[in-house]
């Protein structure tokens, strides 16, 4: 007897499959990079990715977003050039800023102490790279080719953890963990445009006076995307990585090792699951929208998924999880282990709501997501500096910082699930 299995189920199995082998390889060679790196290393490299992701962010005026809305492929493609091209001139840009800035600045501005060139300019670098991946990645999540996705997921960690691995041998040094990750983003990207030949991306900073015309009229359409969706998700990074830089000026490069290691591993459940029905869901979720004004019931189905396929994991990390680290990556990290109670319960509503926010992108409530912003970045950073510059207490600052998130992932949960009923607006 067949087991019939519904087509979004499916979906979300194709990239599943895909996100647990990268997984599952980063999971196996994490231990080997802590060991050969060392929490002080570390949490120089979460700075510098810290820096990565801010401006990746920055990057492509969020265009990329606006992908999944059009029924038109040739005003997608539109929106993929005009992506591209804002992420090449932005980070050109920073290019040239680190070229000119001195080295001492730029230390202060990551609270590093002995930074290189060389390290700073790989930011730009691979935010460009990591960016260009996100626009190919809507695309391909829009025509439903979750298999290049998924072989690309995989591709992306074997590079990364053989590259970081064998750079190990030249110098255990921050710098090397950047190239490695430059590099794995590299080819990466160079797997994409192979596969996806149809678009024919040629980067370029001039453009003809019809491209210009083209790029002005689609920028002008989906404004509200640069205008509230980017500084919502810029101080949503920011409110992310504001704690590895608070520690790095604050603290030590040590205890933002520390909280960027656990931090990672508990993104790592995030990005098997919660990413790959979220790439689902988007897709499932817009068209549902786009048809019947509605998508409250792959809502509740993707919420029932969510909080079925979390209980089991966190409960376990909750009882083993400090002993687990010390078995799997040796006492060095051992103090990471402080860390990971008390950031439990905020990264299991983070698992839960994660996918579902993508509601608010649908049916264009950019302005309320903006608005929500605005209070996170305002508690995050209010937070930060109580537990910091007031208590200078590395815990107190951790545990108010995960109250405050861990209310804001409630409140996101309660607004996505009010919104999936609603007719779209523009």
């Amino acid at each position: 007897m067949k087991i019939k299995i519904a087509e979004y189920d499916k979906d979300i199995l194709k990239v599943f499959s895909g996100t647990f082998m990268a997984q599952a390889i980063t999971f196996l060679v994490t231990p080997l990079i802590a060991k050969q790196f060392g929490p002080a290393e570390y949490g120089i490299y979460a700075g510098v990715l810290a820096a990565i992701s801010i401006l990746s962010v920055l990057s492509t005026g969020k265009y990329e977003l606006a992908i999944m809305l059009p029924d038109d492929d040739l005003e997608v493609k539109d929106l993929m050039g005009l992506s591209n091209w804002i992420n090449l001139i932005v980070c050109l840009l920073i290019v040239i800023f680190i070229f000119l800035c001195p080295v001492k600045s730029l230390n202060s501005l990551l609270g590093l102490k002995n930074g290189t060139k060389l390290l700073f300019l790989a930011i730009p670098i691979c935010s460009y790279l990591l960016a260009t991946f996100q626009i190919f990645n809507y695309w391909l999540i829009r025509k439903r080719n979750y298999s290049t996705l998924s072989i690309n997921k995989i591709l992306r960690s074997v590079l990364f953890g053989l590259l970081a691995i064998s750079l190990a041998y030249i110098s255990r040094t921050a710098l090397f963990l950047v190239i490695a990750l430059t590099l794995s983003h590299f080819f990466s990207n160079v797997f994409l445009r192979l596969k996806v030949k149809e678009l024919n991306f040629k980067p370029s900073i001039l453009l003809s006076s019809e491209k210009r015309s083209v790029f002005l009229d689609i920028s002008k359409k989906y404004s509200k995307f640069p205008k509230f969706i980017l500084p919502a998700e810029l101080m949503n990074v920011v409110c992310a990585q504001m704690p590895v830089f608070v520690f790095l000026w604050v603290f030590s490069s040590k205890d933002s090792g520390y909280f960027s290691f656990i931090l990672a591993l508990l993104n790592m459940p995030i990005s098997l699951f919660a990413g790959a029905i979220l790439d689902v869901f988007k897709e499932k979720a817009s068209k549902d929208y786009r048809e019947t004004g509605s998508c409250r019931e792959i809502y509740v189905n993707t919420l029932k998924k969510m909080v079925l396929m979390s209980i089991v994991p966190f409960v376990l990390l909750l009882i083993f999880g400090e002993k687990i680290i010390i078995l799997i990556f040796g006492d060095q990290w051992s103090a990471s282990g402080k860390f990971l109670n008390i950031l439990l319960f905020m990264f299991l509503l983070k698992f839960i709501s994660s996918p579902l926010s993508f509601i608010f992108y649908i049916v264009h409530k950019q302005k309320e997501d903006f608005l929500w912003h605005i209070y996170i970045l305002l508690s995050t950073a209010a937070v930060l500096y109580i537990g910091a510059m007031l208590f200078n207490d590395i815990l107190i600052t951790v545990k108010l910082y995960s109250i405050n998130f861990s209310i804001v992932y409630i409140i996101y949960l309660i607004r996505s699930y009010q919104l999936s009923n609603q007719k779209i607006i523009i």
